[in-house]
């Protein structure tokens, strides 16, 4: 199945567009309010992709995540409300070389990671993709698939099962001990391998040589703000560090996976568990920035700037994570350069740490 493209999605006649009928088409999630503007399509079909709201998957394409359900809502919400104009930051630095747009101008579609390098050789426990507007990173509130962030790998002992706290997989996660933010694995759906370890998050955005992380995005869009403590820890790394113009700043957080409507229940599930990449039913997968019991979600905070060393483009990064001992922001490493993946790096299949290894903060 070729994965067709916004722009040609978005050409076709308004007569000739339908209700797709997946979740999302009937379904509006978070966007109700003052953001219903965005379900309120005028074919009825909530802005999902027509006619096939899915990619490939297990063809490399980097795209194709984190699910095979691959809706486009918001580019073409943004490209309706901008009557039928691409939304220019789609084709604005620093996102395009974060893409890997390159000289083809392509936009939707993502090709491009990043990890750490020492001496021309990879020295990383995990991978980055920068996301634009290529359609990644729906979740079940169907939003979120816009600039979307991820930090992938090492890649699992086990391809065949996702594996999940508490000694159970995905597959067994609809009839064991309710658990509402349960971390497990993660099976890339374009590169069809299963990680063991995957973070993430919406949406990276540009910012000025003066400019900071607005206090607003401090907060959960289902439970509101996190605590006094998270927020003022997350205030002190929220402003630019490079002062630079063009840096991009964003959060990530943990993959988890529960019940989409309770444990032991069947013939409930009526998301027909696009939400999982195991086609697994009553079981949704996030990333999860609700706060814990203490107010405090699992957060870590990341600053980049592109330069270029006058043959390539490279990352200068600076990451934190917040400490719920220490109540403050921990840094990653005092910062760290990554520079892009190519064949033969082996970004994607970083091996896991031996046992008796040292745990290190992940850079």
């Amino acid at each position: 199945m070729k994965l067709v493209t916004l722009a040609a999605l978005l050409a076709l006649a308004p007569a000739a567009l339908v209700q797709a009928g997946e979740y999302c088409s009937w379904n509006p999630g978070s966007r109700v309010g003052k953001d219903a503007a965005a379900f309120d399509d005028p074919n009825h079909y909530g802005f999902e992709a027509y006619p096939n709201p899915w990619c490939k998957g297990n063809d490399g394409d980097l795209s194709c995540t984190p699910f095979y359900y691959k809706p486009w809502t918001y580019e073409n919400f943004m490209k309706y409300q901008s009557g039928g104009q691409d939304p220019h930051w789609c084709y604005d630095e620093p996102g395009a070389t974060l893409i890997g747009a390159g000289n083809s101008g392509n936009v939707f579609t993502t090709t491009r990671a990043w990890a750490h390098f020492k001496d021309g050789k990879l020295d990383d426990k995990f991978f980055y993709v920068f996301h634009g507007c290529d359609g990644a990173g729906i979740m079940h509130d169907c939003v979120g698939d816009s600039k979307y962030v991820e930090r992938i790998g090492p890649i699992s002992g086990d391809q065949n099962n996702l594996l999940c706290e508490d000694g159970i997989t995905v597959k067994e996660i609809p009839n064991a001990p309710y658990n509402p933010r349960r971390r497990c694995e993660f099976r890339h759906p374009g590169l069809g391998k299963v990680y063991s370890d995957y973070a993430a998050g919406s949406a990276w955005n540009t910012y000025g040589a003066n400019d900071r992380i607005p206090e607003e995005d401090f907060k959960s869009a289902a439970s509101g703000s996190w605590s006094p403590d998270v927020i003022n820890a997350l205030n002190k790394v929220a402003t630019n560090p490079f002062n630079e113009d063009n840096a991009i700043g964003f959060m990530i957080f943990p993959w988890v996976c529960t019940t989409v409507c309770g444990v032991g229940k069947q013939g409930c599930d009526d998301t027909n568990k696009v939400f999982n990449s195991e086609d697994v039913e009553n079981v949704k997968c996030y990333w999860d920035n609700e706060p814990e019991d203490d107010g405090a979600p699992l957060v870590q905070l990341f600053w980049g700037i592109l330069k270029n060393d006058g043959e390539k483009p490279y990352l200068d990064m600076k990451g934190w994570i917040y400490d719920k001992n220490q109540k403050k922001m921990v840094e990653f490493n005092n910062g760290w350069t990554m520079n892009i993946c190519n064949d033969g790096d082996g970004c994607f299949d970083i091996p896991m740490p031996p046992k008796n290894a040292t745990e290190i903060i992940p850079s």
